[in-house]
């Protein structure tokens, strides 16, 4: 609630009977530019710098723009005044503020100083103040004249004009009944048309919480929906996992038998080192292989898991399948598809059973069963413990035939 003016303060303005429209808006404090929509009030008071000013607005709409600042706000106002074909402009300052709530609207009470108008628009208003201010009186000074004189007459003629004389009081209030019916008359079309406004304005926002209400409604359908889809998926994904978990214990097993079979055939074949099948590869068969070992090499540092098992399925014949086969499995090994690692180590095994590879396969598929962590370095361990062929590091890769 803003500051109201005390009684001092109000004491220069003039208390109207009557009231008219007036318009009026924010301006910039630079440049008087307006910076929002026109808004439509009434006068209340009408002082000699300035007015007091009342507006009704649907309760809680528009608070923001009547957050004013008393001696800081700047407005400006259009002045209609009755029977005047221009309307008056003027820039003004609010000087304070009042609100009164209502159930469905609230009235806005403010008083403004003019910043400037013209000398004779200011003159305009305070004459028709003035008027307004002064016509009860000058209509109690016309009453009483009149009434003098009818007294006047009245003894004059009290005897030979009675009847006339009563006829002319039943004339006279015959007529201020007319007069006061039709004031009567037009405050009532007044607040009916405010009415109008209001029941307009509230069917308006009722509408707009219909639509909202609606929109709701499709939202929580389509959760709904959502949340059906949902479980659907879930129950999908729970029976794939099942389904996944017995291949996994078939794939152990078989991993288990094959790895058993590997180490007693790597024992018997140790007879024939790797080395002695790698010097049966001419010079003219690794110059022909030299693309296949760069693309190989490039996806395997890469580290490019889905391009390196496409190009190990499409080159089987190449003679580096061997060692890029062997390092796709340790590389789904270092990322955790022990599944999948395990089906190459197995591949490796089957297709290269006297390479180096089948051997290192062979104690991949042990630390896949113990359920070992990844680590490039434990085939070191391997090398010392087993005496097996150097091997640290699945991106060493060279080549072998069968």
């Amino acid at each position: 609630m803003q500051k109201v003016p005390d009684r001092e303060e109000k004491r220069h303005y003039i208390r109207l009977n009557t009231v008219f429209p007036i318009e009026f808006q924010l301006v910039s404090r630079e440049d008087r530019n307006p910076i929002s929509e026109l808004y439509e009030g009434f006068t209340r008071d009408i002082g000699k710098g300035g007015m007091g000013i009342s507006a009704k607005v649907l309760k809680d709409r528009d608070r923001e723009f009547f957050n004013f600042i008393p001696h800081e706000t700047k407005l400006k106002v259009i002045i209609n005044i009755p029977l005047d074909k221009e309307p008056i402009e003027s820039f003004a300052t609010i000087e304070w503020i009042e609100k009164q709530p209502g159930p469905i609207i609230d009235t806005y009470f403010f008083g403004i100083s003019y910043d400037f108008i013209n000398e004779l628009e200011y003159e305009k208003i305070v004459s028709y103040a003035n008027w307004l201010r002064l016509r009860p009186k000058l209509a109690i000074a016309l009453i009483i004249l009149l009434s003098a004189a009818f007294v006047f007459s009245l003894s004059a003629f009290l005897k030979t004009h009675r009847e006339k004389i009563e006829g002319q009081r039943d004339l006279v209030r015959t007529t201020a009944e007319i007069e006061q019916a039709k004031e009567t008359k037009a405050q009532a079309e007044k607040a009916k048309s405010d009415m109008a406004i209001e029941l307009e304005s509230a069917k308006k926002k009722q509408t707009t919480v219909e639509a909202a209400f609606e929109e709701l409604a499709e939202e929580k359908k389509t959760l709904e929906e959502m949340s059906m889809l949902s479980e659907q998926a879930e129950e999908e994904l729970r029976l794939e996992l099942d389904k996944l978990a017995e291949e996994k214990a078939l794939l152990e097993e078989r991993i288990e038998g094959e790895a058993a079979e590997v180490e007693e055939e790597a024992g018997r074949e140790a007879e024939t080192p790797e080395e002695e099948i790698a010097a049966r590869i001419s010079p003219e068969r690794l110059e022909a292989e030299e693309a296949n070992y760069n693309k190989f090499r490039q996806l395997i540092l890469n580290e490019k898991i889905q391009s390196l098992s496409s190009y190990v399925s499409s080159h089987r014949s190449s003679i580096y399948h061997a060692a890029a086969l062997f390092a796709l499995a340790d590389l789904r090994y270092k990322y955790g598809e022990e599944a999948l690692a395990a089906v190459s180590y197995n591949q490796v095994i089957e297709l290269y059973p006297k390479s180096r590879y089948a051997l290192y396969s062979s104690h991949r598929l042990g630390q896949l069963r113990m359920k070992d962590h990844y680590s490039r370095y434990t085939l070191k361990d391997f090398y010392d413990t087993y005496n097996l062929p150097e091997l640290f590091d699945y991106r060493d890769i060279k080549p072998y035939i069968r």
